[in-house]
């Protein structure tokens, strides 16, 4: 089969392909870009806001409690106690440059995206050479770049302002890196320094620094009790080294500012069992039943809703080549050992969060590698059926369904991502009009970054999970005298109806968005 595929006289330098995979690349992601007309609900607009923020010489500050855990004594402090800062911070010199624009905000995300398929290139002609050879390498790997370049999901996310291409780009230079082969040590260091941006783009990035930190932590382990080598200390403490010029800086700033190195939401996921438990004011206790049962949850809705649909309509061949790759390939088990290390620890910890988007978020990080798993298992199918056909022509057919389905779905998606983002935005505008006329001065609601963003007003989350009283309360402590349900979330908007004309009075509804008035002292 190797000989059959050499004839096709693939690429013998990589120069052309990485060009023009980037363009085919950030050709995608600008459609999407022209599709998403506002930040998706809720953790981009947040970014887009700190980095307004920043381009207007405020620093790191933002007008939004999102979360009760710590407890801010004003609406308005310093930004980043929970998200991470590094989506903002690239951001922030294109506004600055280019003005308060949509399009300004999305530049760093759509180069970070087209990235992934020039990248995913290179990686697999490292990764397949040991298992097919250096001219099978070539295709193959041309093969891989092209489905990630015309990922759906991964050009959305480009699009979208948030963490997700970021983290994608540097979780794979991060693990490519120590991929190459040679004995220089300067490789591990700059391994650590990814690992370290990337944890600064979302925390999700701890699992790339443990995943990295164990593999190379067994490695010099297997080193010692299978062949009797002295364990190497620089690779490991290089990468500690990078990872910690990168982190400690933001972990001292939390501390001086805060109080705490992380913020103590993220422990308190750990022992959710519903996402609107992260909204309350009110500790919440779960049975450790729950806390087991929402780990399956999450294990399943991974595969199912993220996994499957990233690898529409299945992500079972996929994973199976990544198996099958890793075995004759042993520079594929970092990026196997990784992607399992992502799915089974936020499934399995941090299962809330990974339930609602947080794994949706990361998985872009190891989809290059399982998609150069996907293109290794169509080449051996393809000699599987050597005997029947032509090696060539069969993999050429399997790989072209494969490919057909990412353009369908790729065509399929871009309508509905331009209905969705055009519709919030419309919706938005008309909340933030009706604000506006009625001298809002601080807002509580559902998605109190989005409101920020597109109104500039100081917005407070709802406790979605408390009771209306414990709701008016906070409106007072806050001076919110307005709350805006965009959503069904927790126990709103029922749990208003107890309490119309006596703590919140209902002065607005279009059947998209509900408006109340909080019926506050000296407020009528």
């Amino acid at each position: 089969m190797a000989k059959d595929l050499a004839t096709w006289r693939p690429l013998r330098s990589p120069h052309l392909a990485v060009i023009a995979l980037f363009g085919l690349a950030l050709g995608v992601r600008l459609l999407f870009a022209r599709a998403v007309v506002f930040p998706p609900l809720d953790d981009p607009a947040y970014y887009v806001k700190v980095a307004e923020n920043l381009a207007a010489g405020r620093g790191l500050q933002i007008d939004v409690i999102w979360n009760f855990n710590p407890v801010f004594p004003a609406i308005s402090h310093p930004s980043n106690e929970f998200w991470m800062p590094l989506p903002s911070l690239v951001m922030w010199p294109f506004l600055a440059l280019f003005g308060d624009n949509l399009w300004a905000a999305q530049i760093p995300g759509l180069l970070a995206g087209a990235l992934l398929a020039p990248l995913a290139f290179l990686a697999g002609r490292l990764l397949f050479h040991e298992a097919a050879g250096p001219y099978v390498a070539s295709i193959l790997a041309l093969g891989a770049a092209v489905l990630v370049a015309l990922n759906p999901v991964l050009a959305y996310q480009s699009a979208t302002m948030d963490s997700s291409a970021l983290f994608a780009l540097l979780s794979i230079v991060a693990i490519f890196l120590l991929a190459l082969p040679g004995r220089g040590n300067r490789r591990f260091l700059l391994s650590g320094l990814a690992c370290g941006l990337a944890y600064l783009a979302t925390s999700s990035g701890l699992f790339l620094i443990l995943a990295v930190l164990g593999w190379l932590l067994g490695q010099a382990a297997l080193l010692r009790f299978r062949k009797g080598v002295a364990v190497r200390v620089a690779p490991l403490g290089l990468a500690l080294l990078g990872m910690g010029i990168v982190v400690a800086p933001w972990l001292v700033r939390n501390y001086l500012i805060f109080g705490f190195l992380t913020s103590p939401a993220g422990l308190q996921s750990v022992f959710a069992t519903d996402y609107a438990y992260l909204f309350s004011v009110s500790p919440v206790s779960a049975s450790w039943g729950d806390i087991l049962r929402v780990r399956g949850e999450a294990l399943w809705v991974g595969f199912r809703q993220v996994l499957d649909f990233v690898f529409f309509p299945t992500a079972i061949p996929a994973i199976a080549g990544s198996v099958l790759l890793a075995w004759w390939a042993p520079r594929f088990r970092l990026p196997l050992f990784y992607f399992f290390a992502l799915y089974l620890g936020l499934s399995l910890i941090f299962s809330v969060p990974a339930i609602n988007g947080t794994f949706y978020h990361a998985v872009g990080g190891a989809v290059p590698f399982i998609t150069i798993g996907l293109v290794y298992l169509i080449w051996r199918l393809a000699g599987l059926f050597a005997s029947m056909f032509r090696p060539v022509p069969s993999m050429v057919g399997l790989y072209s369904v494969v490919l057909l389905l990412s353009v369908f779905t790729l065509l399929g998606t871009l309508p509905q991502v331009t209905a969705r983002h055009a519709q919030e935005k419309e919706m938005f505008g008309r909340a933030q009009a009706w604000l506006e006329e009625h001298q809002a001065k601080a807002v509580m609601t559902t998605q109190p970054a989005t409101l920020n963003y597109a109104s500039g007003i100081p917005s407070v989350m709802l406790p979605v999970n408390d009771s209306p009283e414990v709701a008016w309360q906070l409106a007072r402590d806050y001076g919110v005298n307005y709350l805006l349900v965009t959503q069904e979330f927790g126990q709103y908007p029922e749990a208003l109806a107890a309490v119309e004309g006596k703590l919140f009075r209902r002065v607005y509804d279009d059947g998209n968005f509900i408006i109340y008035r909080g019926l506050l002292p000296g407020s009528e």
